[in-house]
């Protein structure tokens, strides 16, 4: 059996899978990420922005320890983070004891 091909007339050359098919494969790949990290970083502003990220913002505060033997603790956080926020019950206490109150 001949093949399928008219004679005089050259078979079609397989399609190419080159440099700009991959790239494209590496676009999609990168704006992916990207989505994804944007994604990432807005759903860590929404918790840091509620009561929960709001405690955890103030245990990081307390965690500080100076050499001067400084400690911070703050009883309530209201309000946003990221613009109007107001501290409740700071204390501020050396290794002789509570010194400040607000």
């Amino acid at each position: 059996m001949a093949s399928a091909v008219p004679p005089g007339e050259m078979p079609a050359p397989p399609p190419r899978t080159g440099a700009l098919r991959r790239m494209l494969g590496w676009g999609r790949g990168l704006v992916l990420a990207g989505l994804l990290l944007v994604l990432a970083m807005g759903g860590a502003v929404v918790v840091l922005d509620s009561s929960l990220g709001h405690r955890f913002v103030a245990d990081r505060i307390a965690a500080i320890a100076p050499a001067s033997g400084l400690k911070i603790r703050i009883g309530r956080i209201d309000g946003t983070l990221f613009s109007a926020m107001s501290l409740h019950e700071v204390v501020l206490s050396d290794p002789e004891g509570r010194f400040m109150v607000v």
